[in-house]
């Protein structure tokens, strides 16, 4: 999901890119080989970091983004959520 969604954003003719996933956990799909899923997730968010993409990872109420994404945050309360994107937008063009 996160490469397609890249590749449709990396099309875009705007000079800066972000994206900010939000996460509840660790991926997960009908594969059982639970490393392998974690090891491509890693390749993947080196490659959107590598297209000049600013990524961000926010964990809701779970600690798996910290394996996965350089820039992540975790919150535990869901009313965190929109001042947290915000932050984290207002991080991204700010600079």
């Amino acid at each position: 999901s996160l490469m397609i969604a890249a590749r449709r954003l990396a099309a875009q003719k705007s000079p800066g890119k972000a994206m900010i996933v939000l996460s509840d956990g660790s991926p997960a799909c009908s594969s059982e080989d639970r490393e392998a899923l974690s090891r491509h997730l890693r390749k993947t968010t080196k490659v959107i970091q590598n297209a000049n993409i600013h990524l961000v990872g926010i964990g809701i109420q779970h600690e798996g983004v910290s394996h996965y994404f350089d820039n992540y945050s975790v919150i535990h309360s869901l009313n965190d959520l929109p001042i947290e994107v915000i932050s984290k937008i207002r991080e991204i063009i700010l600079g």
